[in-house]
Formats: structure tokens, C-alpha cells, sequence
């Protein structure tokens, strides 16, 4: 975007700087030095910083750090260092070159002289908060691809009989949240995998393991409904799972009395269900979910499984989408 405007730049310096950044105009390309571009660049947040913007995508951890600091990250002034660049010369001016040239130049600014773009990130703060997030997602993913070539090296066989899914039966990847109702990691993380699974019904399928925490007084009870629920009906036991994140909040006050208005909205038959809360069947069920969370040294929750690769806490969309690529990579 920033760059179908700039390789035409040097081609054409007084009308292309014009448009781009005002009335800055250098005389000639060869006076386009370092110098000269930061004041190019001073010119462009003034008048047209989203074009600014652009390039600063490509620049995540220099815009956190600005952030962060507040520009005061590099030695101020427009002292040219001793490793400025040539003048651009008009022999030079090939659109890959002024590409090449004005992406250093920029990122050469944006480590010596961060105090020319804090007018920019300072009047878009959420555009620099998603940029900065951005790398934060690409340092994640490349840990977590280190992490999960660990993974796959270490099959985890859990038990899925039972126990209601979601999603193609035949997809590449299983999905297994082990999972509190009541912990609002959870709550997110349930909304990201039911998001992924309806925008990508071929590629994965969805299973629920329970792994309440003791620190959350009706986590237990809340998992033995949804057990119970289970063995009547999947469908009504997925309304029933939907309502109880979606009421969290009233669950961790009101633990059953809020459970049980919501499991006979769904329509459930709630004389068998009170018998099967407390069946063995669900118990064993429950237990056996716990017992894998704390094989796989799963401390807490969220945990999600993708196949044999693990996600802990709840995942972004995107971080989930790559888990689930990586996961079908390592089938």
C-alpha cells in the first residue's frame, strides 16, 4: 500500500513528495539524504500518517518499545550517524530499490531516532495497540511451533467415549479443552473454539474434558450437569454447556440454583438428570478427565489438546488456527 505510492517517489521527487508529504520537496534525488528523509518522514506524520502506519506493521517490537518508552529509546536530534547511507541517486531510483531504501531508512529511524514517529503512535493508539499485539503473536507462534515439534513427539491418548463432540467426526484434528465452567479463561477460550469450529467445520472436531478447579466452589457440581445432560441428550447438553459460560458469574454465586432452571430450559428431563449427577457412570467420567489433566502435568485451566500439541490458557483466534495447521502438519 505505503509502497505502490513510494516507488514512484524518486522517479518523479518534487510532485511525488508533494502529494505524499506537503509541500517537503527536495531539490534533486541526490539531496535525499538521511537527513533529509527524517524530515521527509516529520513532514509525512503531519500530513498523511496512516501511510506511515503502514510500515510501522512491519515493525511490531521497535512500536512496542516507542510505546513503552515513550520515544526515549534513541539519542535525539537529526545527527546523521556514521553509518548514514549514501544519497539516493537518480541512477538508483528503481521502484525495488527506493522499496528497500525506504523500509531501512525507516526501521534505521525507528532504533536511533524514535522521538520523529511519537506524534503517530501517540493519535492511534489502537492501531498501535494491535500492531503491538501482532508481534506479540508472532513471537508466541514461534515458541509455541518450538514447543509443539516437543509435543508431537509424545502422543497423549485420552479417552473420548462417552462424552458428547462436536464438529466433523472425521476432521484431521481433535480439539480437547480441559476446562472449568466457572473460570473465565475458560469462558473465552469456549468462544474462540466454537467460533473456529463454525468458520472451519472440515478441519477439526471438539470434545469437552473436565478439569474443575478446587478453587471455584461449583466448578465440580457444574461438570457433573453437563455429564448428566449427556447421557439424555448431546444437543441439549451443549445448550446446557453454552448457558453455563454464558451465566458464569451467576453459576459461581448461585452454584445449583442456577444450574437447574437452566438445564430445564434446555428441555432436559430433570428427574433422570438428578439421578445421573450422582450416578458412578458420571463420577467415572469426571474422574477419568481429571486424572489425564494431571498426567499431562496440566496445572490449571484452560489446557487445550490439538491432536498431540498443547495450548495453555485460552488462545486468540489466530494463535488457535496456527495450533490447528500445526497440528494437522503433524499428523
Amino acid at each position: 500500500m505505503i509502497f505502490s505510492v513510494f516507488k514512484y517517489v524518486f522517479l518523479a521527487l518534487p510532485l511525488a513528495f508533494s502529494l505524499v508529504v506537503g509541500n517537503f520537496s527536495p531539490a534533486s534525488a541526490a539531496d535525499l539524504t538521511e537527513a533529509a528523509f527524517r524530515q521527509t518522514l516529520k513532514e509525512s506524520l503531519d500530513k498523511n500518517p496512516s501511510l506511515v502506519m503502514d510500515v510501522l506493521r512491519g515493525h511490531s517490537e521497535e512500536v512496542l518499545s516507542i510505546a513503552q518508552s515513550e520515544g526515549k529509546t534513541g539519542p535525539a536530534g537529526d545527527t546523521l550517524s556514521q553509518n548514514a547511507p549514501k544519497s539516493i541517486t537518480v541512477a538508483e531510483t528503481s521502484p525495488a530499490f527506493v522499496e528497500q531504501e525506504f523500509k531501512r531508512m525507516l526501521a534505521k529511524v525507528l532504533k536511533e531516532n524514535p522521538d520523529l514517529v511519537m506524534d503517530v503512535l501517540r493519535r492511534q493508539p489502537l492501531e498501535v495497540l494491535r500492531i503491538a499485539q501482532q508481534g506479540n503473536e508472532e513471537r508466541k507462534k514461534q515458541a509455541l511451533k518450538a514447543q509443539w515439534d516437543e509435543d508431537a513427539k509424545k502422543p497423549k491418548i485420552f479417552k473420548i467415549e462417552n462424552r458428547p463432540m462436536r464438529g466433523a467426526p472425521n476432521a484431521p484434528v481433535l480439539i480437547a479443552a480441559y476446562s472449568d465452567f466457572s473460570c473465565p479463561h475458560c469462558a473465552r477460550a469456549s468462544l474462540v473454539i466454537e467460533d473456529f469450529l463454525i468458520n472451519n467445520p472440515t478441519k477439526a472436531h471438539f470434545v469437552f474434558k473436565h478439569r474443575p478447579l478446587s478453587s471455584h466452589k461449583y466448578s465440580r457440581i457444574a461438570s457433573l450437569y453437563f455429564i448428566a445432560a449427556s447421557m439424555q441428550s448431546d444437543i441439549k447438553a451443549w445448550a446446557l454447556y453454552k448457558g453455563l459460560y454464558a451465566g458464569r458469574e451467576e453459576l459461581m454465586e448461585k452454584g445449583e440454583e442456577f444450574i437447574i432452571p437452566l438445564a430445564q430450559k434446555v428441555g432436559l428431563d430433570m428427574d433422570r438428570l438428578k439421578a445421573d449427577v450422582n450416578s458412578a457412570q458420571a463420577l467415572r467420567i469426571l474422574e477419568e478427565d481429571m486424572a489425564e489433566a494431571k498426567e499431562f502435568g496440566f496445572d490449571g485451566a484452560p489446557y487445550i489438546l490439538l491432536n498431540n500439541l498443547v495450548l495453555a490458557g485460552a488462545p486468540s483466534p489466530e494463535i488457535l488456527a496456527f495450533g490447528v495447521e500445526e497440528a494437522m502438519r503433524h499428523k
